[in-house]
């Protein structure tokens, strides 16, 4: 996941996040990418484009929320 958040320019932890959801203050965040968490660092060629993808959409003011529609 490392690498990938790298060739990316993301810092690790966002694309886990993304890829993978995440919990936090008892809270659990569903993944954006995986239809539902695996806890694998394995990230397939798949996830990576679409990682890509996603990281545009802030620089083009376009928000998630907005994707999600």
């Amino acid at each position: 996941m490392s690498r990938a958040a790298r060739l990316l320019g993301l810092r690790t932890d966002a694309l886990r996040r993304w890829i993978d959801g995440y919990e936090r203050a008892g809270t659990t965040y569903a993944p954006v990418i995986r239809e539902e968490r695996s806890g694998s660092d394995t990230v397939t060629w798949g996830e990576f484009v679409e990682a890509g993808y996603l990281r545009e959409y802030p620089a083009k003011q376009v928000s998630f929320s907005t994707c999600a529609r």
